[in-house]
């Protein structure tokens, strides 16, 4: 399925499970394991792998998934330690060339870009996914606190302003309330924007925005498949066979 057409094909929320493996090996492994799972999306955790220096290796063992993958959309994120990625070795420098060669050489569908990401760097990613027919998903993490209302809403309205094909924003709740305030900005902000948004209120207490989100119209929700890259992921099994009933 394209892109074009993932989003807008009558059943949603999209299930996306994230790949974390350190190695090629466990890499390929994990997506094998997967994939008779048949997720929507698979995104690659690349902050966790090993040779994440060397963007030739990083191509190469992209290259391999989307091998084993076949037709399930893919996913490049490199989540950064300021939001919740696994801490990086790389300079500003050699993350961007990372992400622009990412964008240049993997037969990915979807590219996700921080909106703390500078702007420059952003338009760049972009114009240069795009021309490969892929799309970005403009995202923003806080996994202290759930910001208020006119933050959130701010968060996915810069997406949109900044070319994002795909808002995606993630949260942590201190209370069942902010998970409520979470999925009311979903719906209010799902309907204001032409394109879809992804909202998740992470930890125990927003597993109900990973099961009910689809309902207030966040596009895409993530399950576990072989590890979890956040907390309050379900398990893919569990998660379809709960959005069976509640869809």
């Amino acid at each position: 399925m394209s892109p074009h057409t993932l989003f807008d094909h009558g059943r949603l929320p999209l299930i996306c499970v994230p790949l974390v493996a350190k190695t090629r090996a466990n890499l390929l492994a994990d997506a094998a394991a997967v994939v008779p799972q048949r997720p929507d999306v698979i995104e690659w955790r690349v902050d966790h792998f090993a040779d994440i220096e060397s963007p030739d290796l990083v191509v190469a063992a992209g290259s391999a998934l989307r091998e084993i993958t076949g037709d399930i959309p893919l996913i490049f994120t490199l989540r950064s330690s300021a939001e919740g990625g696994h801490p990086l070795s790389l300079s500003p420098q050699a993350v961007e060339a990372l992400r622009l060669a990412a964008a240049d050489q993997l037969p990915f569908e979807f590219h996700d870009v921080e909106m703390r990401s500078p702007d420059s760097l952003t338009s760049e990613l972009i114009r240069r996914v795009h021309a490969r027919s892929g799309r970005v998903i403009l995202s923003a993490h806080d996994f202290k606190v759930t910001p208020n209302d006119d933050a959130l809403v701010s968060l996915f309205s810069r997406a949109h302003q900044l070319g994002a094909d795909v808002a995606k924003v993630a949260v942590m709740p201190q209370s069942p309330e902010d998970v409520l305030r979470l999925l009311a900005v979903t719906k209010r902000m799902s309907q204001a924007l032409p394109i879809p948004i992804v909202s998740i209120s992470m930890g125990y207490l927003g597993v109900m925005s990973r099961i009910f989100g689809g309902v207030f119209g966040s596009a895409m929700t993530f399950a576990t498949g072989a590890g979890e890259s956040a907390p309050g992921q379900l398990p893919i099994k569990e998660l379809r066979e709960i959005l069976s009933q509640v869809s």
